[in-house]
């Protein structure tokens, strides 16, 4: 690490900003730092949150009916297993995008 130039500002240097300044602060990584006095406005971005929670809602309803349709029963079927497995990992994706919904509401 280099410190400015002087004795006096080593690692007793303070930084105090003025009226209308800036004190940046880094922790050793790479700082671009441009000032200008331009307003930057974050525009909401679309998203398809919404959209994609009611296709996997629609999804787990037409593969729950699926699979209680084509449930046997039999002892030793790995088929109705993975069928659940697969149902109950459809469900808590359907889940995660409902909570990621909600929280872009908010």
């Amino acid at each position: 690490m280099t410190y400015p130039n002087g004795p006096q500002q080593g690692p007793q240097q303070h930084n105090i900003a003025s009226y209308g300044g800036n004190v940046f602060a880094n922790q050793g990584k790479k700082m671009t730092v441009r000032q200008d006095n331009r307003t930057i406005i974050h525009a909401r971005m679309r998203t398809f949150t919404g959209w994609a929670a009611l296709v996997m809602i629609a999804a787990d309803v037409a593969f729950f009916v699926y699979g209680a349709s084509a449930y046997t029963g039999n002892e030793g079927s790995s088929a109705d297993l993975v069928r659940a497995v697969t149902y109950l990992v459809m469900l808590a994706v359907t889940i995660s995008l409902v909570r990621r919904w909600f929280r872009q509401r908010l």
